[in-house]
């Protein structure tokens, strides 16, 4: 009787659970909106395959003088295997003096690579990983790999997985911001009034430039007026209803942000678009790229998630355009934490 009760109340569950993916189908198939559907599409072709936690149908050809991407694993624990902590890392010297051992142990064995099987040639790495691994990405003609796998303290040498866009019909090998709305299905979603507002998107990355036009502050407000205007609200009553994150905020929870030292909220706060950015890296409130060699990766995912709909043009705004492309955020009207 009882696993007859755990077989039913897992099936209870399972009907549930569909239930409530099914439900916002439901949702949206009434006269006055317009129906969301979804279709699966291929957004990528694998170009190279990995050789480890993949069930591959087929080994990927190559000549034996093409030169790859692989990862060379080597037999020591990483930093992490060996039991040390990612906590405050920087600090601990015996951590810190291991990663350098790794970092040597590669070093040595990227040589010997050279010297004893690339006829001394210079191995092309392209970095070092001792955090979390112990491996040389490098490149290196596909028809030494066994000989490299063959060396002692060399654990696996496995091709690294690349990808690359689809070309696109029109415009070779460019997809932009502007066809990825029919893909996801955003377009369907904005159209329903969905924006982003009242939402806080976190980018933890290399930092955000919060001063671009995509990220300004004055575009958003300008934004979250006329969406005040198409639900028949005043502007404060619609802000009022976002609980849209403010420096008083900020300030009341100052203690809880994990920061040594007492964060002034007044700094952090950038813009009602950027309410928060720190970096806790290096422990100041320099988030922008301009001082550091990390790239700008960090604004463009955060462009991807909620770059605004309206960008400063003059005295007033306009649709963020970049030539005949469609600059605009998934959820467009979001505020950034970064």
């Amino acid at each position: 009787m009882k696993h007859t009760w755990k077989r039913l109340l897992a099936v209870l569950l399972a009907v549930s659970v569909l239930l409530t993916l099914a439900l916002p189908g439901f949702a949206v198939n009434d006269e006055d909106k317009p129906e969301v559907t979804w279709e699966k599409i291929e957004t990528t072709q694998r170009r190279s395959h990995v050789g480890t936690g993949v069930d591959l149908t087929r080994e990927p050809a190559h000549a034996d003088d093409e030169i790859v991407r692989v990862s060379i694993i080597l037999d020591e624990a990483s930093t992490l295997d060996k039991g040390f902590s990612t906590r405050n890392i920087a600090d601990n010297p015996d951590a810190m003096n291991y990663r350098a051992q790794l970092k040597a142990q590669q070093d040595t064995m990227a040589q010997r690579i050279s010297d004893e099987i690339l006829g001394g040639d210079k191995l092309d790495v392209v970095w070092n990983i001792t955090l979390a691994a112990n491996i040389i990405s490098a490149r290196v003609p596909y028809g030494k790999l066994d000989a490299i796998r063959a060396l002692d303290g060399v654990k696996s040498v496995v091709l690294e997985a690349q990808y690359e866009a689809d070309t696109t019909k029109d415009e070779g090998d460019q997809p932009n911001m502007y066809r990825s709305t029919t893909q996801t299905g955003s377009d369907k979603v904005w159209a329903r009034g969905i924006t982003g507002a009242g939402s806080r998107v976190a980018v933890i990355d290399t930092g955000v430039e919060h001063d671009h036009i995509s990220f300004s502050g004055a575009g958003l407000e300008y934004s979250l007026k006329l969406n005040a205007e198409e639900k028949g609200m005043s502007y404060d009553e619609y802000i009022a209803s976002l609980n849209l994150l403010t420096a008083a905020e900020v300030a009341q929870k100052k203690d809880e942000l994990n920061v040594n030292f007492t964060i002034d909220p007044d700094t952090t706060y950038r813009s009602t678009k950027v309410p928060f950015a720190f970096n806790y890296v290096d422990l100041d409130y320099e988030v922008t790229h301009r001082t550091d060699s990390q790239g700008n990766h960090g604004s463009h995912v955060a462009g991807i998630d909620a770059a605004n709909k309206y960008v400063p043009d003059g005295d007033s705004f306009k649709e963020g355009v970049s030539g005949r492309n469609m600059v605009r955020g998934q959820s467009y009207d979001a505020q950034i934490i970064n």
